[in-house]
């Protein structure tokens, strides 16, 4: 008979013994998720459940269900948000009662009895943050002037942002092979996402859903020709911004001119 919590274990195992800074296990199914984030060397990871925002319309967590997820030590902060802790995985044996814990999660809190589909990804990653381009974007808020603005422009081109993307882009050089994720329409056009560090991109949605990192030079060109109508910058979260087809021609333009392409 098939032990559905072995292959699990295994995976586990690695989160926390190979890869590198920036390793990441997914598990999905029915209207629920929880997704594990752990680095190589270290026993600690991080683990969301879904919650709030992110379960279907109709499709309540219950007290009892809370409840149950305290005991394993995964609260929310806000009735939006998911429910969050840190696990500890030292061993083999820790491994499996991690993973025993996670198929309970699956089927208790979601009704989830079958195997969930799982995605591992073990990788070293550069973080993504830019402290000065969210202090740009608070102060345009605040004072809406052109200076402001241009400042927020001169910095998004220097900065590295993360694109959402339908499908994973193998190299980040290809651009021709980007598939950008639309997340809304504007007047019949194309409404993208972007985000300014981590942190963001995981409260939009903990899975973090494909998506490649590219600076804004190489961000603005291709929305240009793509005829994108809007970026939205952070959806969601608490600093946020939106730049409309106009503004985006604008920075690309300049783009264009930086580098002697007309």
């Amino acid at each position: 008979m098939t032990d559905p919590a072995a292959d699990l274990t295994r995976r586990l195992l690695a989160l926390v013994e190979e890869g590198g800074n920036a390793n990441r296990l997914v598990l999905e199914g029915g209207p629920g998720f929880v997704v594990l984030r752990g680095q190589r060397g270290s026993p600690t990871v991080e683990v969301e459940a879904a919650g709030g925002r992110h379960l279907p319309d109709g499709f309540v967590v219950d007290i009892e269900k809370v409840g149950r997820l305290d005991g394993l030590g995964l609260r929310q902060r806000t009735a939006a948000s998911t429910f969050g802790g840190q696990w500890t995985i030292t061993d083999a044996a820790g491994a499996r009662q991690t993973a025993e814990k996670l198929l309970f999660v699956m089927q208790a809190i979601y009704g989830h009895g079958a195997m969930p589909r799982i995605t591992h990804r073990l990788e070293d990653r550069e973080p993504v943050s830019n402290p000065k381009l969210l202090e740009s974007m608070k102060r345009l808020g605040r004072e809406r002037s052109m200076r402001a603005r241009i400042t927020l422009y001169n910095r998004l081109l220097g900065a590295r942002l993360t694109v959402m993307l339908e499908k994973r882009l193998v190299d980040p050089l290809r651009q021709d092979e980007a598939r950008l994720r639309v997340v809304e329409q504007l007047a019949g056009t194309d409404v993208v996402a972007a985000f300014t560090d981590d942190a963001a991109h995981r409260h939009y949605d903990p899975r973090e859903r494909p998506s490649v990192v590219w600076t804004g030079r190489e961000l603005f060109p291709l929305l240009a020709a793509r005829g994108v109508g809007s970026l939205l910058l952070n959806p969601g979260g608490g600093v946020r911004g939106e730049l409309y087809r106009n503004e985006i021609m604008t920075i690309s333009d300049g783009i264009q001119r930086e580098s002697g392409v007309h």
